[in-house]
């Protein structure tokens, strides 16, 4: 893959290629100012494209909003937060790395990714300040400990297109208080549960097996020398 350091750098390799060079990836480190030109660049470029944001301490709303040829993001330690529609649209995104540095991922910053299938082991792990999420409705599977030590997670609805969870991708999730299951999850699928290695909190995973999909509420606690929620389906 060739590497960028900016866009202006890209830009300037691309003037000196001609129409018809097929079509390969290219990575380009961004910085602030980068972010303006984004839409044009990936327009005139016509190529593949993942981007380098090690720069940047936010991804601000819409920043790269329904950008059709971004099919990679990995975020450095700098950045906090992901705002509204930050990625929205963005069709052949297929891969994303978000680090612990990420406290905020505000709703819809990737709705309409249809290429992002799959949200990996330890994803989100140790974002301690995210409270809620909505994920993608092209997401089939949550990974191991995708959502490990979210601390401040208070919400989540899994879409009808996730068929499997794996290995405590909720674990240590203490703070979570209602979760919505669009569709179903096979025991098979559904990672079991041991004293170690909660897939989430409490007696989720059991209640959701019996009761199927849902909106699922804490109702009460048992207090002992580890908290331990127990769920019940509106």
């Amino acid at each position: 893959m060739e590497q960028f350091n900016s866009i202006k750098d890209l830009q300037n390799y691309l003037s000196g290629k001609p129409e018809n060079t097929p079509e390969t990836a290219y990575e380009v480190k961004l910085d602030v100012p980068d972010i303006a030109g984004i839409d044009i660049m990936l327009c005139i470029a016509k190529k593949y494209v993942s981007l380098d944001f090690s720069c940047l301490t936010e991804i601000p709303q819409d920043a790269f909003a329904k950008i059709p040829y971004l099919t990679g993001v990995t975020l450095p330690d700098s950045v906090t937060s992901i705002g509204v529609g930050a990625f929205e649209g963005c069709t052949s995104l297929a891969s994303v790395t978000i680090p612990n540095s990420v406290t905020s991922i505000v709703m819809g910053a990737f709705s309409g990714c249809t290429s992002l299938t799959s949200i990996g082991s330890y994803f989100f792990s140790g974002c301690t300040s995210l409270a809620s999420i909505t994920i993608p409705n092209s997401v089939t599977s949550i990974g191991n400990s995708a959502f490990y030590r979210c601390y401040g997670l208070t919400s989540v609805t899994i879409p009808a297109s996730v068929t499997s969870i794996g290995e405590s991708a909720f674990r240590s999730c203490d703070s979570l208080r209602s979760v919505t299951f669009e569709g179903t999850i096979t025991a098979e699928n559904f990672a079991a549960d041991s004293y170690q290695y909660a897939t989430f909190p409490g007696d989720l995973r059991t209640k959701y097996l019996i009761g199927g999909i849902g909106t699922y509420i804490v109702t009460g606690q048992i207090i002992s020398s580890q908290w331990t929620p127990q769920w019940t389906k509106q």
